[in-house]
């Protein structure tokens, strides 16, 4: 599990454009990875958050890892909003995982 955070981590520290940057990281049946990163809009846009963009490649039964980082790499809060949940719900991703800090994690399931 450690290791999917750290590869979520490297892809969210390539946003250099944003004081929190996120990244996500998605594990299809058979150990497929599939990555992606928030991406800027000028309004709110659920369908531009990292772990919705993976949730769209990701099929039955797969598993989503996503962090939030600050502007000095410290992994904070990352839950996903409840639009992008209706989406992993929807596509019937298995769990997501996302970071609170830098020690600690959650788990969503459905």
């Amino acid at each position: 599990m450690k290791r999917f955070f750290r590869l979520a981590k490297d892809i969210a520290i390539k946003d250099d454009c944003r004081q929190y940057r996120f990244g996500a990281v998605g594990i299809r049946r058979g150990g497929v990875i599939v990555t992606s990163r928030n991406i800027p809009t000028r309004y709110p846009n659920p369908n531009a958050h990292a772990e919705s963009r993976v949730a769209r490649k990701l099929s039955k039964n797969s598993i989503i890892y996503v962090v939030r980082i600050d502007r000095k790499n410290n992994l904070t809060m990352a839950r996903p909003c409840k639009s992008c949940q209706k989406i992993m719900k929807s596509k019937k991703i298995k769990r997501c995982y996302y970071s609170i800090s830098n020690t600690e994690f959650g788990v969503l399931s459905w």
